[in-house]
């Protein structure tokens, strides 16, 4: 007993992992951030293209400013990071939103261009399903991809508002 007791005493317990860190499923997308040259997103009416040049983010053909800057890295940083909570084959016929999806993010790099589609929330609400077209898999990955998303259509409406 009194060895068990010595030993709660100098092993220390694992860090409890929370937030984004905590989920450990299959990487989404294989991208790095620092890769990624462009972006276009599209979701309903909503349409996003953005391109990364020497001198900073050109949000639709416009220069832009630092809010949107801010909203297209931290998109980026979050799909080249994006880990889904779940994987799987999806059923035949299965009502996963994705046909059509309800958004579309296409990632451009010097050598590829990378597609994913998202499809309506989980029965919970707290995931989005998507897919890679081609990929056999379904993923379920965080509501905070949509909010990422949100930033930067925020950020696009502010900036054809000032023109």
């Amino acid at each position: 007993m009194l060895g068990a007791g010595a030993l709660l005493l100098v092993v220390d317990a694992p860090p409890r992992r929370t937030g984004p860190e905590s989920v450990r499923g299959p990487r989404v997308l294989r991208v790095r951030a620092a890769s990624v040259r462009g972006v276009e997103i599209r979701a309903g009416e909503h349409q996003v293209t953005a391109v990364r040049a020497t001198d900073g983010w050109q949000l639709d053909d416009r220069p832009a400013p630092p809010g949107a800057v801010d909203a297209l890295d931290t998109l980026v940083a979050t799909l080249a990071e994006l880990r889904a909570v779940d994987a799987f084959r999806p059923e035949r016929g299965a009502q996963l939103g994705l046909d059509p999806p309800t958004a579309t993010i296409t990632l451009r790099t010097a050598h590829r261009q990378i597609v994913l589609q998202l499809g309506a929330p989980n029965a919970s609400g707290g995931s989005v399903y998507a897919e890679r077209p081609g990929h056999p898999r379904i993923f379920l990955v965080g509501t905070g991809l949509l909010s990422a998303l949100e930033r930067v259509f925020y950020q696009a409406d502010q900036l054809a508002r000032t023109q």
